[in-house]
């Protein structure tokens, strides 16, 4: 569902925080519009 693909793309995301830290936040940045 939904709550599973949000949780996994955020997973990723923290994942990605560790080998890449400014291209998770750009990317986290403007899912979520900011």
């Amino acid at each position: 569902g939904l709550a599973s693909h949000e949780l996994h793309l955020l997973y990723r995301g923290l994942s990605s925080t560790a080998s890449s830290p400014r291209r998770a936040q750009g990317t986290l940045w403007t899912k979520q519009g900011i």
